[in-house]
């Protein structure tokens, strides 16, 4: 697998009127739902979201397509890694694309997260979330 860097990867396209792409990984349909949802009262304009259930769907798709303006994660997915860890490998491939976890879990049982890191860790969202909330999260990062 080609190793991405700054200089290699494709620029975004949030202010050259192309669709906003935001892969999200979810493997429960029913908040894969709610997501898609929430993301589509934020930008009711064309976008594409494309939703996987694996870690390995995921890196599949951000390593061969290289063009998404935001990843959405559920910490707990199906595959051979988490949410984080999913965040961790973007970040060491020099992958400077936007990044939601969202859970179940505490955001306390992060805190040890930020040791083990040298990145500014992801925005964590705890399920369940108000989706107004969620709204008001959305418009701030596809507004970049």
């Amino acid at each position: 697998m080609e190793k991405l860097s700054v200089s290699n990867r494709p620029e975004l396209n949030l202010y050259k009127g192309y669709p906003l792409r935001i892969l999200v990984i979810e493997d429960e349909p029913s908040w894969q739902a709610i997501l898609s949802h929430c993301i589509r009262r934020s930008r009711p304009e064309e976008m594409n979201i494309r939703f996987v259930r694996t870690s390995k769907q995921a890196l599949d798709l951000i390593y061969n397509e290289r063009r998404f303006d935001l990843i959405i994660s559920d910490h707990l997915i199906d595959g051979e890694m988490t949410g984080f860890e999913l965040w961790l490998k973007c970040k060491a491939q020099f992958l400077n694309i936007p990044f939601i976890i969202v859970t179940a879990k505490n955001k306390a049982d992060f805190n040890g997260f930020r040791l083990e890191s040298d990145f500014q860790l992801p925005l964590i969202i705890q399920k369940p979330f108000d989706t107004k909330h969620f709204k008001a999260i959305m418009d701030l990062y596809l507004k970049r």
